[in-house]
Parts: C-alpha cells; sequence; structure tokens
C-alpha cells in the first residue's frame, strides 16, 4: 500500500487533533467520577465505613491539585508530548492498581497517584488551543470542555452499569487498558515541543518561584482562580453527598437508579459548546457574573428539596445537577479564554495555578460535604452550597480589577 504524502499526513493529523484530544480529556476526567456513584458499593462490599470510602473522592482531588500544581508547569520547558505520553501512563498503571485494591490503604494511595497523573488532561487543554488560531480559541476550549462533560456525564452511569454486572472494580481494569491505547493515538497527534520557552530549559525551582510572580502580577487570575476554585467546590460538595443521600432509606437508590440519575450530567454538552462561543464574543462579561449568580439558585433548589416527597425531590435535585452544570462549565471556559491570552508563553504556568485552586477547592468542597452529612444530614450540606455560594460571588467582586498587581521583569503579556 503507498505512504501517504507528508502534506497530507500533516493535514489529516491536524484536522483530527482536537476530536481526539477532546475524547482524551474526556476519558481522562470520567476516571475521577467513576468512584461518585459507587462509594456507598463499595463501602458495603469491601466492609468499610460509608464516611472513609467517600473520603476517597475529596484525596483523587487533592491528587489532582498536586498534579496540577507541581507538573503542569513542566509544560512550558519540557517537550509536551512526552509529558503527556507519561503522565497519561501512569494514569493506566494507577487504574491498574485501584482494580486490584483490597486494602483502603493501597486504593487511597493508588487513587491520589490517579489524581496525580490525570492532570494531564490540563496540559492537553493550553497545548491543543494554543495549536488554533487566536480567534477560535475560545471555540477549541468548547470542544475539549465538551469532551470533559460528555466523560463526566459518562462515568457515573457507565461505573453504575459495569459495577452491577461484574463489580465495582471492572470499571477501573476496563479504563486502564483503554487509556493504554490511547495514550499511543495522543502521542502520534500531537506534534513534538509544542510549548517551549523562547528563553530554554529552566530548572523546577526557578519555575516555582515564577508561579509565585505570576500569582502576584495578575489579579485577573487571583480574581477568577479562587472563584473557580467555590464553584467547583459547590460542584464537588454536591457530587460527593448526593449518592449518599439517594442510597439512604430515603430514596433507596441501586445501581440502576443511580446511572439514570447522572445522566442529567449531559446537560452540560450543549451549555459547553455555548460558552465555548460566548467566550470568542462581546458578552463574555455578562455570561460569567450569570453562571456565578446561578450558584445562588442551585443552593436555594437543594435546600427545598428537603420540604418534597421522594420523587418530587429526585426531579429538583436533577435541576440542581443542570445548574451546577452550567455554572462550573460556563465560568472554566470564560476564564481560561481570558486567561490564555495573558502571557502566551506562560500558559502552562497560569492554567496550572488556575486549576490548582480550582481542585484544591474541589478537594475541599467534597470533604468537607461528606463529614456534614455524615454528621448532620442534607441540611448541612444546604448551608455549605449557600456559604460557597457566596464565597465565589465575593471573590469575583473583591479580587479582580480591584486588586493589586505586582509587575515582573521579563513576563510579557498579550497586547
Amino acid at each position: 500500500m503507498p505512504e501517504l504524502p507528508p502534506d497530507y499526513q500533516i493535514r489529516l493529523v491536524s484536522s483530527i487533533r482536537i476530536p481526539v484530544s477532546s475524547v482524551a480529556c474526556g476519558l481522562l476526567i470520567a476516571n475521577l467520577y467513576y468512584l461518585q456513584p459507587l462509594t456507598p458499593f463499595i463501602a458495603r462490599e469491601m466492609g468499610w465505613t460509608e464516611q472513609a470510602t467517600a473520603m476517597l473522592l475529596p484525596l483523587a482531588n487533592a491528587g489532582y491539585g498536586l498534579g496540577l500544581f507541581f507538573l503542569l508547569p513542566l509544560a512550558d520547558f519540557v517537550d509536551s508530548r512526552r509529558l503527556i505520553g507519561a503522565m497519561m501512563a501512569a494514569v493506566s498503571i494507577s487504574l491498574f492498581a485501584i482494580s486490584l485494591s483490597q486494602d483502603w490503604l493501597l486504593m487511597a494511595i493508588a487513587t491520589v497517584m490517579l489524581g496525580v497523573s490525570a492532570s494531564v488532561m490540563q496540559v492537553i487543554v493550553p497545548v491543543v488551543a494554543g495549536l488554533s488560531k487566536a480567534s477560535e480559541s475560545g471555540k477549541t476550549l468548547g470542544y475539549l470542555v465538551v469532551g470533559i462533560t460528555v466523560g463526566i456525564g459518562l462515568a457515573r452511569p457507565l461505573a453504575s452499569q459495569v459495577a452491577a454486572l461484574s463489580g465495582w472494580n471492572s470499571i477501573f481494569l476496563f479504563s486502564s487498558v483503554v487509556l493504554a491505547l490511547f495514550t499511543l493515538l495522543m502521542i502520534k497527534v500531537l506534534p513534538s515541543a509544542v510549548v517551549r520557552l523562547r528563553e530554554g530549559r529552566q530548572r523546577f525551582v526557578s519555575t516555582m518561584i515564577a508561579q509565585k510572580d505570576l500569582w502576584l502580577r495578575y489579579p485577573v487570575l487571583r480574581q477568577r482562580a479562587v472563584a473557580q476554585g467555590w464553584v467547583f467546590g459547590s460542584f464537588s460538595a454536591f457530587w460527593a453527598s448526593t449518592p449518599i443521600y439517594l442510597a439512604s432509606d430515603n430514596f433507596g437508590f441501586g445501581y440502576d437508579e443511580m446511572s439514570v440519575f447522572a445522566l442529567v450530567a449531559f446537560a452540560g454538552v450543549p451549555v459547553a459548546l455555548f460558552a465555548g462561543r460566548i467566550a470568542d464574543s462581546r458578552f463574555k462579561d455578562r455570561a460569567l457574573g450569570f453562571s456565578l449568580s446561578s450558584l445562588y439558585l442551585s443552593a436555594g433548589l437543594a435546600s427545598v428539596v428537603l420540604f418534597f416527597g421522594p420523587i418530587a425531590a429526585v426531579l429538583v435535585l436533577a435541576l440542581v445537577v443542570i445548574v451546577n452544570e452550567w455554572s462550573v462549565n460556563s465560568h472554566l471556559i470564560l476564564s481560561q479564554r481570558t486567561l490564555f491570552d495573558l502571557a502566551p508563553s506562560y500558559r502552562g504556568r497560569i492554567n496550572s495555578l488556575f486549576m490548582a485552586a480550582f481542585y484544591l477547592g474541589g478537594s475541599l468542597g467534597a470533604a468537607v460535604s461528606v463529614f456534614s452529612y455524615m454528621s448532620w444530614g442534607w441540611i448541612a450540606v444546604c448551608i455549605q452550597l449557600w456559604l460557597m455560594a457566596v464565597a465565589a460571588n465575593f471573590c469575583e467582586r473583591w479580587l479582580g480589577p480591584r486588586a493589586r498587581s505586582v509587575s515582573i521583569p521579563g513576563v510579557k503579556t498579550a497586547e
């Protein structure tokens, strides 16, 4: 069979890079969400307490945050294709370890390592966005977030159904094999050394110092990062406690019911596409404000669940899912669209700081939510959602343009 001409090969790879990267992001993020609907059932099968099992969720987010802070900056001066390949391979190994875990401590360690290595998704996002035209970067981000949203939406029902058929650990073994194969595909579609600093290779310690400098230099980075931490904290708080709530005697959800409920998260797909287009328009500031004010609606809907019967309560909780999808996805896309234009040569490190705050908020939100629910019930989770809504809106208002910036020699901003 004759070999394809080099020019045609380049065009072919370029045309499939965004869809392949979108699917890769979906596969990677799904691994952090398989546990959410399974924690009550893993606890029963393994003989662990529900609280101990549910604490695996914030451990995954904490690992993800560590990976974002310490590994993402490497994308600015290390061959991104090699970095992405190595981290995706580590995801596959971590999933395999989880599938074999019989001890809580070993599973906790593997879960943290999964979170650390799965942060490769946020290496992929700025790299692929940087390969797009400047006028289309918002649209590209939208497509990538669609993959992320589909991955999250499929993760919960898929995990529930696979667990019902062949045990909770089967989904992790299956995903391990899929990720190993997809690692090879990503290496093929990404060019070598996608992102490099013009001044050359830097030491890791210098990179960490630059993180602090970038944080001080850009008030908008602090504003969007801290606000996004509260937004995702609210999102994670809801999803950490809701499966336990639905599996309780009040609702009696099993694998099948949990998987159907989780399908509501697919509402985030059109949201991501819509937000990606708004990010390239003059309406992005209004949309950003609306995404944050929606947190109040989410907290309010979650609160009224206490006054309804089981069927009505489940329908209201489904509305909370839809509102949460809008809040977290639209704020994420609109913020990244702005932040990626601040200093293109430092895009990896800026995204590292932003996403580290994102998942730190998610980790804390999930941990507090599990403790609150197990101690005081659903009303405590509702109070937490209200407080996080207030905090997110406060940060967006007071950590923005009013905040003082610090100039940094050698950091060139976008014109």
